[in-house]
């Protein structure tokens, strides 16, 4: 299996902000958006059926907490989560921050986002 996000596991333990039992929580080092992060599970799945009820249940504790975070550390006034997984068909979820103040917004702030990753 050729996977860049199962590469990028092995390859930039560096960029691993948090690792659990079934998640990556890794940093895009966004200059546009601080705090911007990506949550992938350990495993390589491609679709939401793919994953157990337990990866489901610590998925759902780890976005609370990274919202907390990024609310407390970069002032995000909200929080967008997005997946998509066509350009990488391992299942993530991207975790991006609009601090308060900040004129980009919705499906704008998205899209730079993630093509700026």
């Amino acid at each position: 299996m050729n996977c860049k996000i199962c590469e990028l596991h092995k390859i930039q333990p560096q960029a691993i902000i948090q690792s659990t039992e079934f998640w990556i929580i890794r940093n895009t080092s966004s200059a546009l958006l601080p705090g911007y992060c990506i949550l992938e599970p350990r495993r390589h799945v491609t679709t939401w059926s793919d994953l157990t009820s337990k990866e489901i249940i610590e998925m759902g504790t780890l976005i609370q907490e990274i919202e907390s975070r990024l609310k407390f550390e970069h002032h995000a006034e909200k929080v967008y989560v997005v997946t998509i997984s066509e350009v990488v068909s391992h299942l993530h979820l991207h975790l991006i921050p609009r601090a308060t103040g900040m004129q980009l917004r919705g499906l704008h702030l998205i899209e730079k986002a993630i093509t700026s990753n």
